[in-house]
């Protein structure tokens, strides 16, 4: 029988964000009162818990469970990841989430922006755990998945680094090896639409939670959300809800 989170009781979310070390960067040296879930998609993340020595490498997760002493000893090779803290119940059983295993990252990083959408409009605790309980049911399905291919895991990586960059795919494509046309041509057919209907999707998701949400300009949202101008903006809002930025946020009110 295997160990880990029990999921036949509700776990409590705490906070969550994105983490990325810099090169040569140790893990903290704490004895940490949450469970925490890791989730890394680049690098490894290297750290001793209770003496015995964790690696977590890209496409995996750990759970770092309350009350274990976790060290610093040695260096992790620039992993990036997003954690979770959160307060849970563990057993021995098949009924649990086991503490390591392979995450599928092409359903969970829409999940982590809708987290972090809702930790920056101050949304109600209730709508957080809803999502958080999304990622463990994404972790607990995923041996009854298939691997998606790294193409569109690179894709997804790019936008959650930062919505506010210039999206391009031969950038991608020049760090994966592949040509524009074949990762336009896989994502879509994996996805539904292309690498560019998806970035424009998630942009403009961002864009309505600050409209509704926000005090925030529709330039600084037009910003925020990686559209550049107000006319890129404006052009590409118009085409999606028929009407302007404006209209929308005034009709809400």
């Amino acid at each position: 029988m295997s160990y880990g989170l029990c999921v036949n009781s509700i776990p409590r979310y705490g906070f969550s964000s994105f983490r990325y070390f810099e090169e040569n960067e140790k893990h903290v040296n704490r004895v940490c009162t949450d469970d925490v879930l890791v989730m890394v998609f680049d690098g490894v993340l290297k750290f001793h818990e209770d003496g015995h020595l964790v690696e977590v490498g890209a496409g995996e997760y750990y759970i770092q469970e309350k009350g274990l002493l976790q060290e610093g000893i040695v260096e992790s090779e620039s992993p990036q990841y997003y954690y979770i803290h959160f307060w849970g119940d563990f057993q021995e059983g098949d009924r649990c989430l086991p503490l390591y295993g392979k995450a599928d990252f092409t359903e969970l990083f829409p999940l982590f922006h809708k987290l972090d959408l809702q930790k920056m409009t101050d949304a109600p605790l209730i709508e957080r755990e809803r999502v958080f309980l999304q990622i463990l049911e994404s972790l607990l399905g995923y041996e009854k998945k298939e691997d998606h291919s790294k193409v569109v895991r690179a894709v997804l990586e790019s936008v959650a680094r930062d919505l506010r960059q210039p999206f391009s795919l031969e950038e991608i494509g020049d760090k994966i090896g592949y040509c524009k046309n074949y990762i336009i041509a896989l994502f879509k057919a994996e996805l539904g639409e292309t690498p560019y209907a998806y970035v424009t999707r998630i942009r403009l998701e961002r864009a309505c939670e600050l409209l509704q949400h926000s005090a925030s300009s529709v330039g600084q949202i037009a910003v925020e959300c990686g559209f550049g101008t107000y006319v890129n903006f404006y052009k590409a809002f118009q085409k999606q809800y028929h009407c302007s930025p404006q209209e929308w946020r005034k009709s809400l009110r």
